[in-house]
């Protein structure tokens, strides 16, 4: 496959139009890069797959989210085995969203944000089968307790060139790479939380009395 080289400059946010949470995050992080100087562009991924997977992706999801919300926890605990569906799931995804793919490959960001997991791991795919050299961070946790399962950062940096002693023409090249493999994006970057500071603004709202127990809201 033919590899395509780092954009120069060029932000895209993506987000999945599953619920209004993931947009509404894309579209602030549009405004907070437009406001630190660096213009960045909305891409709503659904939008680039067919029909079917789209109705399956929105529709689907908030309507379990209004209607069964216990049977959607249920399906995402006896679905949430990444190593036993991971290739399929991803199969399925990367099927779906081939005009997403050429899009990325065309347009070549420089930085690539994503607010739901189907860009990211499209994402991560391209990388992986070196198509696209976009930088990524990953860190996943263990939801029961909060521990650090895994941390990533790419591109990266061999840390034993610093054991054995660095010259200062090798520093050089590693602090002026335009894919800043120094920085370590998992540790050292600023991400908005997502989908976990919805307790937060939920018991405020409900603390606050705007919202009752039994009242009904947009999916997010």
């Amino acid at each position: 496959m033919k590899k395509v080289s780092q954009g120069q400059g060029s932000v895209l946010v993506l987000s999945a139009a599953s619920g209004a949470g993931h947009v509404r995050a894309a579209e602030a992080l549009v405004l907070a890069f437009g406001a630190a100087g660096r213009p960045a562009r909305h891409l709503e991924v659904l939008g680039y797959t067919n029909p079917l997977f789209r109705k399956i992706y929105t529709d689907l999801y908030v309507d379990l989210v209004n209607r069964q919300p216990h049977l959607l926890g249920l399906l995402y605990d006896a679905l949430d085995r990444p190593w036993e569906f991971q290739k399929r799931r991803l199969g399925l995804d990367r099927l779906n969203v081939r005009p997403l793919v050429r899009h990325l490959k065309e347009e070549n960001p420089s930085l690539a944000v994503c607010t739901h997991f189907l860009p990211a791991e499209i994402l991560v795919h391209l990388r992986r089968k070196r198509i696209l050299e976009v930088p990524i961070g990953v860190v996943v946790l263990d939801v029961r307790d909060g521990g650090v399962l895994t941390i990533i950062s790419r591109p990266t940096y061999d840390a034993n060139e610093f054991s054995a002693g660095l010259s200062s023409e090798r520093w050089q090249e590693l602090f002026s790479d335009p894919r800043h493999p120094l920085h370590d994006r998992a540790l050292t970057s600023a991400y908005p939380p997502g989908s976990v500071f919805k307790v937060v603004t939920a018991v405020a709202a409900l603390r606050g009395g705007h919202v009752g127990l039994r009242e009904r809201l947009a999916a997010c």
